[in-house]
């Protein structure tokens, strides 16, 4: 993606996925993500080390983002600070297809695992990472998003070569 160019869109989008807004802050989406959305980084990082990724439907409409913080908060650990899709496009197969392309380019990379927090309240998160092969690996009970706290869930997904494609159902027996 790029920026400036593509603030408003992210502003959108994010408009469009006021769900995920409120249940995560308790407040409504802003005009304002757009630009959250470029100029939020961790502590310590600059705008090189990290990967913005826009999804655009037939009509450039901006149908999905991700947001990934590559060798965070370790060397090679990549990071998914947003996975975030349109209401219309969700449970198509996009995000999976999504992050199946962030493991394949992390992994040829020399990324050895993606990892992420998802607030315990996202039922459909959770369940969606876990689909997908990823292990809790930890929580943070207390954690200030908005004017909502959370406990946050850390998850993982070994990138190794002996790891499964995340296009794999988990096989059972």
């Amino acid at each position: 993606m790029r920026d400036p160019d593509d603030r408003g869109r992210v502003a959108a989008l994010s408009i469009a996925c006021a769900d995920y807004a409120e249940l995560v802050t308790g407040l409504p989406p802003t005009s304002r993500d757009g630009d959250c959305f470029f100029d939020d980084l961790p502590p310590g990082r600059t705008t090189a080390s990290m990967l913005k990724l826009g999804i655009s439907d037939d009509r450039d409409r901006l149908i999905a983002l991700l947001d990934v913080v590559m060798d965070y908060p370790d060397a090679g650990v990549w990071y998914v600070g947003l996975l975030l899709i349109h209401p219309e496009f969700r449970r198509q197969g996009l995000g999976r297809s999504l992050v199946n392309g962030l493991a394949s380019h992390a992994r040829a990379q020399g990324a050895a695992s993606l990892r992420l927090g998802v607030v315990e309240a996202n039922a459909p998160a959770l369940a969606f990472w876990l689909r997908l092969g990823f292990r809790a690996i930890g929580d943070a009970p207390d954690h200030h998003i908005g004017v909502r706290v959370h406990r946050v869930i850390e998850f993982e997904y070994a990138l190794s070569d002996r790891a499964p494609m995340l296009h794999e159902r988990p096989r059972f027996g």
